[in-house]
């Protein structure tokens, strides 16, 4: 009786996922390395960034933002990740802080 109760499921699942399937080839996309600078009009950069340091806070109190190492100090995880590629990318000094809690 129970197996009777869930084949409905079961069927549903099954041509939901039989209608995911395109058939298509997936698009092919160079490698982050391949792919061509991009160069940013150093008005912009200086008018982002005036004192070329980028100043990024990383919220400390969600683990999937980023935490602060125990033995070294340092910031780490998805956002410090992120604010390093982009300082560097930019050219600039990175300054990162971390925070518990924001404040308005």
């Amino acid at each position: 009786m129970k197996l009777r109760s869930y084949s409905g499921w079961i069927v549903l699942l099954l041509l939901f996922l039989s209608a995911c399937d395109s058939g298509a080839p997936l698009p092919t996309t160079q490698p982050a390395a391949e792919l061509p600078p991009t160069a940013i009009p150093r008005q912009v950069l200086t008018d982002l960034v005036p004192a070329a340091k980028l100043r990024v806070g990383v919220y400390l109190g969600n683990g999937a933002n980023g935490s602060k190492d125990p033995a070294t100090g340092q910031i780490r995880g998805v956002a410090a990740n992120l604010a390093r590629d982009l300082a560097e990318k930019l050219g600039v000094s990175l300054e990162l802080t971390g925070m518990i809690r924001f404040q308005t």
